[in-house]
């Protein structure tokens, strides 16, 4: 019986290209045996442009695939319209890393490192001097991180943590070199996610200043916080604004 791996097999046709899967179903006493064969050729991109269907896009899947120094990485990138927290899927050696890990890490950190870099430049924030946090620029990102190690460390109770620490740093500068390269061609993309990331941190921003009101008000002054949100589709753009209601 094959149904029960379908999962595990899935994870590994979707996160390593040209893969072929044989699978053969043997039943006692019958002779209805199967036997099915899968050739599959995307890797992490395609695997990518699987995984949500029901939301917008807001640009085609970002991926590139690359060795360095025997470490085997394809990185999948994409940010959606309507998505407001992050999907990280990690996989080493064909084992999904459901605690993340050394290549996770290095992902987040090049991503928000990056994005920063750009963003200083960038007429979206119009010169203002701030800094965006690893969850800003995350806001609505799915990712998908597989890579092939020589001798994969894991850790963790469940062992679901790769954790070899040089592979940070590979993987960190290889999204910073392919992302930096490809913001510099497709300027569009790089304004899109600068706008959804200034977007969180200005909602992230007034939640805190909302939030401090109502500490200092909260013994002689209860009152609750209301968010407003308003699309504006001229600008693809996500206005959001705190209200603050007296009791």
């Amino acid at each position: 019986m094959y149904g029960g791996r379908r999962v595990s097999l899935q994870d590994i046709k979707m996160c390593v290209s040209q893969v072929n899967v044989s699978l053969e179903r043997e039943d006692k006493g019958t002779k209805n045996n199967l036997y099915k064969e899968c050739y599959y050729t995307g890797g992490s991109s395609e695997y990518l442009s699987c995984l949500n269907p029901d939301k917008k896009p807001l640009h085609d899947v970002l991926g590139f695939k690359r060795e360095v120094n025997g470490i085997i990485m394809d990185i999948a990138l994409q940010w959606y319209v309507d998505g407001y927290s992050d999907t990280m899927l990690g996989y080493a050696n064909g084992i999904r890393t459901n605690d993340g890990g050394t290549h996770i890490d290095g992902v987040k950190s090049s991503i928000t490192r990056t994005i920063n870099n750009f963003a200083k430049k960038s007429e979206v924030v119009k010169g203002e001097d701030i800094t965006f946090r690893g969850e800003h620029v995350r806001e609505g990102l799915t990712c998908v991180v597989s890579v092939i190690v020589p001798n994969p460390e894991f850790e963790g109770q469940t062992q679901t943590r790769l954790g070899n620490p040089y592979i940070r740093e590979i993987v960190d500068q290889s999204v910073q070199m392919y992302l930096t390269e490809y913001f510099k061609l497709h300027q569009d993309v790089l304004e899109s996610i600068i706008s959804k990331s200034f977007n969180a941190y200005k909602t992230a921003l007034a939640l805190k200043k909302a939030r401090d009101l109502i500490r200092s008000n909260s013994v002689s002054m209860p009152c609750t916080i209301h968010e407003i949100m308003t699309i504006d589709s001229s600008e693809k753009t996500v206005n959001y604004g705190v209200g603050l209601e007296m009791l």
